[in-house]
């Protein structure tokens, strides 16, 4: 980790399988209301403890789905920090409607090639795909997705965000530099490889996906389920737990996915640059 990424300490002790986690709501409500959107862009993209003014260089990206007889996407960029939180709490007070927010941070524009720091795994579960899962309610599907990290011996993901018609299961890290995007690669591969029966996107694993912004609303929903919100976490809502990346990686090199790839050819990380929206990759 560089000065120029700044210092976010990861947590010396993250919760592992089969240890007690801290605040799981298994009757599927949605805690919006304890992670917002100020919340989760301070979670995604925090500041430089290393600087009196908390600065960091990069810019956050949003997206939205818009109705406008043209085209049915809009994206733009904000300065990570303050000016990215206000712009995500704005967006919630127009409405809220299908909002999204790029996981890492680039240098000028959401791509591979503009890549700025990693500081997250992730693994989208399109679970209303499949038909053991899609009429259970997301806190049930979330208890069944813990214990089989557990049941794996990988550790328990930062936080799991219900997004209307799947589930979000986020990794928070320190800050990588973008030369780390083989091996953070290679274990977003082995984090979907364990969740493939959730219905895991093998396709929503490249380092400039966006997924739905806390608090905001998914039009493509059943109306009981349509707030996107926070349904498990550990930690807490405000402080959710920062993995060490390295540490993540070395667990993640024991399951027998990994030690395939291992085994194989590296990770090749993904070229193309993602500025048509979510489209058919991200329908969470």
């Amino acid at each position: 980790m560089t000065s120029r990424l700044g210092h976010i300490p990861a947590d010396q002790s993250p919760t592992l399988p089969g240890e007690s986690c801290q605040h799981f709501w298994p009757d599927g409500t949605f805690r919006y209301d304890v992670f917002g959107p100020r919340q989760h862009l301070q979670a995604l993209h925090p500041e430089n403890t290393r600087t009196h003014n908390g600065l960091r260089k990069g810019v956050v990206s949003f997206g939205q789905r818009v109705l406008d007889g043209k085209k049915n996407w809009k994206e733009w960029t904000v300065p990570v920090g303050g000016d990215a939180i206000y712009q995500a709490e704005e967006i919630l007070r127009a409405g809220g409607e299908d909002a999204y927010i790029s996981q890492q941070a680039f240098t000028r524009w959401r791509g591979i090639a503009d890549l700025a720091a990693l500081g997250s795994n992730y693994v989208d579960l399109d679970y209303y795909q499949h038909a053991r899962w899609k009429e259970k309610r997301p806190g049930d599907v979330a208890a069944a997705v813990l214990y089989k990290l557990d049941k794996v011996c990988i550790p328990l993901p930062s936080y799991i965000l219900s997004t209307g018609r799947g589930l979000v299961c986020v990794w928070l890290t320190e800050l990588l530099p973008p030369m780390a995007l083989p091996r953070w690669s290679l274990v977003q591969k082995t984090l979907a490889g364990a969740l493939t029966e959730f219905g895991a996107d093998k396709r929503a694993l490249d380092a400039a996906r966006v997924f739905r912004l806390a608090g905001s609303t998914n039009s493509r929903a059943d109306w009981d389920r349509r707030h996107v919100g926070m349904i498990w976490c550990q930690g807490t809502p405000d402080a959710p737990t920062r993995h060490q990346f390295g540490t993540l990686a070395m667990r993640c090199y024991h399951t027998p996915r990994l030690k395939s790839f291992r085994s194989g050819r590296s990770a090749q990380p993904a070229r193309r640059s993602e500025k048509d929206g979510p489209n058919k990759r991200s329908r969470s």
